[in-house]
C-alpha cells in the first residue's frame, strides 16, 4: 500500500519520498510472498466496485509495460451447499461486469479431484487471477523511482511531530520535514498511530498457509473457494509458486474482503491536502 501510495503521489507530479523501516526486499509486509488471489467480484458494500475498478484498471496499465509477468488469469471457481448465498454471488459477479458459469458440482469433482456433496452449487467466476506480490510491490518501485521518487529503505520511524508548514517525521540517523505525510503502517498501525492520539480498533491477525503435493501432475489452472461455511472457508490455488503443490489458506469472509479489496485498490491517489 506505501509504494501504491508514494507512486500516485509521484504520478500527480509531488516531491514524494518513500519511507521503509526494513531493508529492500524484505519478507515482513503485508504484500510480501509470490501470490495472492483477486476478483473484480464485491462480496461487500456496494462503495467498494468503485474502488476496486478503479485499482484493476490502474493495475492493467501497470501490467502493459512490465518487464516481467505479474499476473495470471485464473479462474476462481466458488462452491457452497447455501443456494441463496450462491445466487447472492453470482449477481455480484454479474454486477462486476463479468458473466459468473454456472457448473453442475460433479464436474467440479471430476476436474478438481474434490469431494462436494451433490447438494452443492458451483459458479466460476472469471474475473479471478492471481498477482505475484513481491514482484509487484518491485515494479511499482520501479515506477515511483523513474518519476524522481527516492526510497530510503532500513530506515524504522522513531516518532511523528505534526506541525504547520511542516511535518517532521524522526528517525534513528535523521529527520525528514514534509508538508504532507501519508501513513501506510499496515500491522504497525498501533505502534504509529496511538502516538498521535488515534486508536484504531485494530488487530494483527497470523494466518497459516498450507502446501499440498498434487498427486495428479494433470491439475488444472484455477483457484477454489469452497464456501460451505459462508464466514468461514478456504480457498485452494493450483501450483503456482512451488512445482508440484497447492497452496491453501483457512479465511474468514472479513479476511477475504479486506484481502482481495487491498490487493485491486493499491494503486489509487491518496488524498494530498
Amino acid at each position: 500500500m506505501g509504494s501504491c501510495a508514494a507512486y500516485c503521489l509521484a504520478q500527480a507530479g509531488k516531491s514524494t519520498v518513500l519511507i521503509e523501516q526494513f531493508p529492500i526486499p524484505h519478507s515482513r509486509g503485508s504484500s510480501c510472498g509470490q501470490s495472492r488471489i483477486t476478483s473484480l467480484g464485491d462480496y461487500s458494500s456496494p462503495f467498494m466496485k468503485p474502488i476496486i475498478n478503479h485499482g484493476y484498471k490502474q493495475w492493467l496499465k501497470i501490467l502493459a509495460t512490465a518487464a516481467e509477468n505479474l499476473f495470471r488469469v485464473c479462474p476462481m471457481v466458488i462452491v457452497s451447499q447455501d443456494h441463496d448465498f450462491m445466487k447472492e454471488k453470482a449477481k455480484i459477479v454479474k454486477d462486476a461486469g463479468v458473466d459468473p458459469v454456472w457448473i453442475p458440482v460433479d464436474k467440479v469433482n471430476e476436474k478438481y479431484k474434490t469431494s462436494f456433496p451433490k447438494e452443492s452449487s458451483a459458479i466460476i467466476d472469471t474475473s479471478g487471477g492471481i498477482l505475484f506480490a513481491q514482484k509487484c510491490v518491485q515494479e511499482v518501485q520501479r515506477l515511483f523511482k523513474n518519476l524522481g521518487g527516492v526510497i530510503i529503505d532500513a530506515w524504522p520511524v522513531t516518532s511523528i511531530e505534526p506541525g504547520d508548514p511542516w511535518v517532521q517525521v524522526k528517525g534513528r540517523r535523521s529527520v525528514i520535514r514534509a508538508k504532507s505525510l501519508v501513513l501506510c503502517p499496515g500491522p504497525w498501525a498501533t505502534e504509529v498511530l496511538t502516538p498521535l492520539g488515534i486508536d484504531l480498533p485494530l488487530k494483527t491477525v497470523r494466518l497459516g498457509v498450507y502446501y499440498w503435493k498434487v498427486k495428479d501432475s494433470s491439475f488444472p489452472r484455477g483457484t477454489i473457494c469452497d464456501m460451505s461455511d459462508p464466514q468461514n472457508f478456504f480457498y485452494a490455488v493450483s501450483p503456482i509458486e512451488y512445482p508440484g503443490l497447492i497452496k491453501v489458506e483457512a479465511l474468514s469472509m472479513r479476511q477475504l474482503l479486506a484481502r482481495c479489496w487491498l490487493e485491486w485498490s493499491k494503486v489509487m491517489i491518496p488524498s494530498t491536502t
